[in-house]
């Protein structure tokens, strides 16, 4: 039997890298998803239609919780839970479009976490907005290492300004603030750490305006 109890759908937890103070953490999708499962499976006559819905978010859950996605895509879907809330949901059907283009090849399966977010944006059309937002926690402050590593990379910026032109700094300037809002939100993975942190060791200008720029 198909049963649309929220609680049968949180994900037990993992040993992982996971976030869970960041703005993809799963109690944040749990408080906007919860209240439209209903409306989503009621868009389906059949059983397993039904159990769709319910596999895709225990997928999402799960992928979260044991890192396997990555910051990019954690962050469009911070992106699509935050239009989703307000029901925002040309905003919402957009970035789902995005995230598609981002983890797939174009198709996409029944049951997957990406063809429940759809029904998702479906069901918020008949199901009003939460008085009461889930409020994120604030950004977290870089761990003592993550900070010598943003503060390296700036000491290279500025000394590689003279070779660089002004459009280079600029680009170089605005991604090393990104990568800091990245690495406060849990949107950076280990790997990608990692390598910044040999990055500095090296002192390799030109390797880390590439590890920027992905």
């Amino acid at each position: 039997p198909v049963s649309s109890s929220a609680e049968a759908l949180k994900p037990a937890s993992a040993a992982s890298g996971y976030n869970a103070r960041g703005p993809c953490a799963v109690e944040r999708l749990q408080a906007a998803f919860d209240p439209l499962l209903d409306a989503a499976m009621a868009l389906h006559d059949e059983a397993a239609g039904k159990e769709g819905i319910q596999k895709g978010v225990r997928e999402l859950y799960c992928k979260l919780k044991d890192g396997e996605l990555p910051g990019s895509v954690q962050e469009k879907l911070a992106r699509f839970v935050s239009a989703l809330e307000v029901r925002n949901l040309s905003e919402a059907s957009s970035v789902r479009e995005d995230i598609i283009r981002t983890t797939t090849t174009g198709w996409v399966e029944g049951g997957t976490w990406q063809w429940t977010l759809k029904h998702l944006v479906s069901a918020a059309e008949s199901v009003a907005p939460a008085e009461t937002l889930h409020t994120a926690p604030a950004d977290q402050e870089l761990s003592a290492e993550m900070a010598e590593v943003m503060t390296a990379l700036s000491r290279m910026l500025d000394e590689a300004r003279s070779s660089l032109d002004a459009r280079r700094c600029d680009d170089v300037t605005k991604k090393l603030e990104e990568l800091k809002a990245a690495l406060q939100n849990g949107f950076v993975m280990e790997s990608t750490r990692q390598q910044l942190t040999a990055v500095v060791q090296a002192e390799d200008m030109k390797a880390a305006q590439k590890c920027l720029q992905q």
